[in-house]
């Protein structure tokens, strides 16, 4: 379904109007109050997210922006060593793509004891969605959950669209560093400008009157350059960049 056809005006306004914000955005409570700006869009009643680094069954290293996760929860998460067997955490850093919690529990068939503790939190039903590195394994996740989220289009197409620029401020904010400055052929900028307005491989060759091979070698020197593996990343990435 095509995105116009699943958000109305009211809502591509309010997600542009996040998107700009998280430009700014390099402080936890910069982050969270993005994530309640986030709930005018979509109604959840608690947040979580994070950055990790995993192989396999093992957590090599992990981060975490809580936004209001109870955080009687998280101990006990981390106690019981959750983190390894939690079937979310392990789609998550295997597919990195969106899923809707209970799709994910039919396909792995967690201990009752995890379901349990967790719906004494009210983290019965949610949405998760994850943003890969160009490394393979590592990337990030971002959580909303409640009592009774019902699956929707709307729903899933904004998390899609939020999640990369979600991504971008979770690395400024938990990797803070001198990073060096990225740069950009005019070219490259030219391909990614006509990217952020949602064109594709095909458009942005007819536009430039270029080959579709030679706008995937751009495409391909862009991803490199901005740590990412598809398009919306990469304008995500080169708003936050203020490279376009």
């Amino acid at each position: 379904m095509e995105f116009k056809k699943v958000l109305n005006h009211s809502d591509c306004i309010l997600l542009l109007e996040l998107i700009y914000f998280s430009v700014s955005c390099d402080t936890e409570a910069q982050y969270r109050e993005l994530v309640y700006k986030l709930q005018s869009l979509i109604h959840f009643d608690l947040a979580s997210s994070g950055i990790g680094s995993f192989r396999g069954d093992s957590t090599l290293s992990h981060k975490i922006i809580n936004v209001d996760y109870p955080e009687e929860w998280l101990d006990i998460y981390t106690r019981e060593g959750y983190i390894h067997r939690d079937p979310i955490i392990v789609e998550n850093f295997t597919q990195f793509d969106l899923q809707y919690w209970a799709d994910t529990y039919k396909k792995y068939n967690p201990d009752e004891s995890f379901l349990k503790q967790a719906e004494d939190f009210d983290l019965r039903t949610g949405y998760s969605c994850g943003t890969r590195n160009r490394s393979g394994t590592d990337g990030s996740i971002f959580t909303i959950a409640g009592r009774a989220i019902e699956r929707s289009m709307r729903t899933e197409v904004i998390m899609k669209h939020i999640v990369p620029h979600l991504h971008s401020c979770m690395l400024r904010i938990l990797f803070k560093k001198q990073k060096k400055r990225i740069k950009l052929t005019a070219r490259e900028k030219e391909i990614l400008k006509w990217f952020k307005d949602g064109k594709s491989v095909w458009d942005v060759s007819m536009l430039l009157n270029i080959s579709q091979n030679t706008v995937k070698f751009h495409s391909k020197n862009i991803f490199e350059k901005l740590d990412v593996v598809n398009r919306t990343q990469a304008v995500a990435a080169a708003i936050s960049e203020e490279l376009i």
